[in-house]
Protein backbone atom coordinates (compact mmCIF):
# COMPACT_ATOMS: atom_id res chain seq x y z
CA UNK A 1 0.00 0.00 0.00
CA UNK A 2 2.57 2.71 0.84
CA UNK A 3 4.94 2.10 -2.07
CA UNK A 4 1.77 1.81 -4.34
CA UNK A 5 1.30 5.54 -2.96
CA UNK A 6 4.26 6.58 -3.33
CA UNK A 7 4.24 5.65 -7.10
CA UNK A 8 1.04 8.01 -7.28
CA UNK A 9 2.46 10.86 -5.54
CA UNK A 10 5.74 10.54 -8.32
CA UNK A 11 3.28 9.98 -10.85
CA UNK A 12 1.58 13.14 -10.45
CA UNK A 13 4.47 15.15 -9.56
CA UNK A 14 5.38 14.43 -13.22
CA UNK A 15 2.27 14.75 -14.94
CA UNK A 16 2.50 11.29 -16.52
CA UNK A 17 -0.52 9.51 -16.80
CA UNK A 18 -1.56 6.09 -15.58
CA UNK A 19 -2.22 5.02 -19.24
CA UNK A 20 1.52 6.10 -19.91
CA UNK A 21 2.94 4.96 -17.07
CA UNK A 22 1.10 1.44 -18.32
CA UNK A 23 2.45 1.57 -20.90
CA UNK A 24 5.73 2.02 -19.87
CA UNK A 25 5.36 -0.59 -17.74
CA UNK A 26 3.66 -3.34 -20.19
CA UNK A 27 0.89 -3.35 -18.83
CA UNK A 28 -2.63 -2.23 -18.04
CA UNK A 29 -3.97 1.13 -17.02
CA UNK A 30 -6.31 -1.07 -14.52
CA UNK A 31 -3.16 -3.13 -13.56
CA UNK A 32 -1.43 0.88 -12.61
CA UNK A 33 -4.91 1.80 -10.29
CA UNK A 34 -4.50 -1.61 -8.38
CA UNK A 35 -0.72 -1.03 -7.74
CA UNK A 36 -1.53 2.94 -6.61
CA UNK A 37 -4.29 1.41 -4.42
CA UNK A 38 -2.65 -0.84 -2.38
CA UNK A 39 -4.70 -4.12 -4.15
CA UNK A 40 -1.98 -5.63 -6.12
CA UNK A 41 1.61 -5.83 -5.36
CA UNK A 42 4.57 -4.62 -7.96
CA UNK A 43 7.49 -6.63 -9.10
CA UNK A 44 10.45 -5.55 -8.47
CA UNK A 45 11.30 -5.78 -12.16
CA UNK A 46 7.97 -3.14 -12.74
CA UNK A 47 9.27 -1.11 -9.26
CA UNK A 48 12.30 -0.48 -10.93
CA UNK A 49 10.85 0.44 -14.46
CA UNK A 50 8.04 2.67 -12.86
CA UNK A 51 11.21 4.97 -11.25
CA UNK A 52 13.15 4.75 -14.60
CA UNK A 53 10.46 6.68 -16.03
CA UNK A 54 9.55 8.53 -13.05
CA UNK A 55 12.93 9.53 -12.66
CA UNK A 56 13.02 8.70 -8.96
CA UNK A 57 15.23 6.19 -7.63
CA UNK A 58 13.58 2.57 -6.34
CA UNK A 59 14.44 3.71 -3.12
CA UNK A 60 11.81 6.84 -3.66
CA UNK A 61 9.02 4.56 -3.38
CA UNK A 62 9.95 3.23 0.65
CA UNK A 63 10.51 5.47 3.65
CA UNK A 64 13.60 6.59 3.59
CA UNK A 65 15.03 4.47 1.28
CA UNK A 66 13.77 1.74 3.88
CA UNK A 67 11.09 -1.04 3.60
CA UNK A 68 8.59 0.91 5.57
CA UNK A 69 7.78 -0.58 8.45
CA UNK A 70 4.27 -3.23 8.49
CA UNK A 71 4.82 -4.15 4.63
CA UNK A 72 3.53 -7.40 6.12
CA UNK A 73 -0.01 -5.43 5.75
CA UNK A 74 0.15 -4.46 9.24
CA UNK A 75 0.22 -0.76 9.59
CA UNK A 76 -0.45 1.12 12.50
CA UNK A 77 -3.14 3.25 12.29
CA UNK A 78 -1.19 6.71 11.72
CA UNK A 79 0.76 5.55 9.27
CA UNK A 80 -3.10 4.41 7.58
CA UNK A 81 -4.73 7.61 7.92
CA UNK A 82 -1.31 9.49 5.98
CA UNK A 83 -1.69 6.62 2.99
CA UNK A 84 -4.79 7.56 2.67
CA UNK A 85 -4.46 10.99 3.07
CA UNK A 86 -1.73 11.03 0.20
CA UNK A 87 -3.92 9.31 -2.05
CA UNK A 88 -6.35 12.16 -2.09
CA UNK A 89 -6.07 14.28 -5.15
CA UNK A 90 -7.24 17.36 -3.15
CA UNK A 91 -4.78 16.63 0.24
CA UNK A 92 -1.99 16.26 -2.69
CA UNK A 93 -2.89 19.34 -4.69
CA UNK A 94 -3.10 21.71 -1.09
CA UNK A 95 0.70 20.34 -0.25
CA UNK A 96 1.83 21.26 -3.40
CA UNK A 97 0.28 24.37 -3.67
CA UNK A 98 1.85 24.77 0.04
CA UNK A 99 4.94 24.45 -0.72
CA UNK A 100 5.16 26.85 -3.95
CA UNK A 101 4.36 29.53 -0.86
CA UNK A 102 7.50 31.26 -0.03
CA UNK A 103 6.93 33.57 2.63
CA UNK A 104 6.75 31.75 5.74
CA UNK A 105 4.35 34.79 7.70
CA UNK A 106 2.13 33.48 4.71
CA UNK A 107 2.45 30.13 5.13
CA UNK A 108 2.49 29.91 8.66
CA UNK A 109 -1.40 31.85 7.75
CA UNK A 110 -2.56 29.22 5.36
CA UNK A 111 -1.71 26.80 8.11
CA UNK A 112 -3.35 28.72 10.62
CA UNK A 113 -6.40 29.41 8.57
CA UNK A 114 -6.43 25.45 7.66
CA UNK A 115 -6.70 24.49 11.88
CA UNK A 116 -9.28 27.28 12.55
CA UNK A 117 -11.63 25.67 9.27
CA UNK A 118 -11.11 21.81 10.85
CA UNK A 119 -11.86 23.21 14.22
CA UNK A 120 -15.46 25.11 13.24
CA UNK A 121 -16.44 22.03 11.30
CA UNK A 122 -15.30 19.84 13.95
CA UNK A 123 -17.33 22.04 16.37
CA UNK A 124 -20.13 22.10 13.88
CA UNK A 125 -20.49 18.41 13.67
CA UNK A 126 -20.45 18.39 17.78
CA UNK A 127 -23.85 20.57 17.86
CA UNK A 128 -25.05 18.01 15.54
Amino acid sequence: MHVGVRIKIARKLKHISQTKLAEHLGVSFQQVQKYENGKNRISASKLAAAADLLGVTPAFFFADGQAPAGLDGNIDDESAKLIELMSNEDALALNLYYAKIENPEVRRSVLNLVQDLAAAESQQNLHI
